[in-house]
């Protein structure tokens, strides 16, 4: 039996498919000789083949299709060798919809010197994607002509209903 592959990661969605990948267990001995891919209905139950791609070691991705926007489906992923199936993999979660889009630049409200805070607020992005917005990662710079690559990690409000 092949040894349990990592869980399948998301690549891409939109608002009635998921595109996911997974990578190769580490060897048991025999050759990985393909995959199967499962995945629930969106709703908790059962998790099922969507994929079954025996003599296809190669093919380690999939898109499901036909999903309906903004529910939660799981997906696992098994190992195929002349042994037999591995154990599915660590359950992974991924909704159907798209990144938001149309967000509005952030606006500054003030600042404190003695404290080195900046106070800013944004709005919600004009698309949700087709899933409620969860919450809001901030980057910033380290200050004029550096890249916009700071992750700002102590937002007070991260909560879209405050906004």
């Amino acid at each position: 039996m092949p040894l349990t592959p990592a869980a399948p990661t998301r690549t891409n969605s939109i608002e009635t498919a998921i595109s996911v990948a997974w990578v190769t267990p580490s060897s048991s001995g025999l050759a990985i000789t393909g995959y199967i891919l499962n995945i629930d209905n969106g709703n908790n139950m059962e998790l099922k083949p969507v994929y079954i791609g025996t003599n296809r070691p190669d093919i380690k991705s999939y898109t499901a299709g036909g999903l309906t926007t903004g529910l939660p489906y799981r997906f696992s992923v098994q190992a195929i060798n002349e042994n037999g199936n591995s154990l599915p993999s660590p359950i992974s979660t991924f909704y159907s919809c798209r990144n938001p889009t149309n967000f509005v630049t952030p606006r500054y409200n003030g600042s404190d010197k003695t404290a080195k805070t900046i106070t800013i607020d944004w709005t919600k992005p004009g698309y949700d994607g087709g899933c409620p917005i969860t919450g809001y990662r901030l980057i910033r710079d380290n200050g004029p002509g550096t890249a916009i690559n700071i992750e700002v990690s102590s937002l007070t409000q991260t909560d879209p209903n405050l906004i």
